[in-house]
Formats: structure tokens, sequence, C-alpha cells
């Protein structure tokens, strides 16, 4: 399944040689029906992942970033 960063979202060419996000890809791949639920679920959950680690890593520091700017002095 070619869906990921710059990637086209079909295999054939059938794109026009238009490259794709992730996100968008994989909505163009579900759209023409021609993907299995197996591998748009294993593409999702790829695409989903770094925002996931980004958050977790960085959620401290963002929820003591967003209290402190709501703290008038």
């Amino acid at each position: 399944m070619g869906v990921g960063r710059g990637a086209t979202p079909t295999s054939g060419g059938e794109s026009g040689g238009r490259t794709y996000t992730g996100g968008v890809g994989l909505r163009t791949v579900v759209t023409l029906n021609i993907a299995d639920r197996g591998p748009v679920r294993a593409a999702s959950a790829l695409i989903t992942l770094p925002m996931v680690i980004f958050f977790v890593l960085v959620r401290r520091t963002l929820a003591s970033g967003l209290t402190a700017g709501a703290v008038k002095d």
C-alpha cells in the first residue's frame, strides 16, 4: 500500500502522479473503495503514532505552560 508522506495513494498510477500527505492519501484510498480494512487500519495507526508519541513526551510541559499563562500577576 503506497500511503504515506509524499506517496501516491494507489499503486497503479491511477492518481495521475499527484502526491498526498498520509491522512489525505488514506482518505483517498478509502474513498476509492480499493482498500481492505486491515491495511487501512494499519496505515491509520502508523499515521497517528507519531502524534501520540509527541503528545506523551510534551504533555507535562504543555500543561504547565497553559496553566502558567492563565495566572495573572
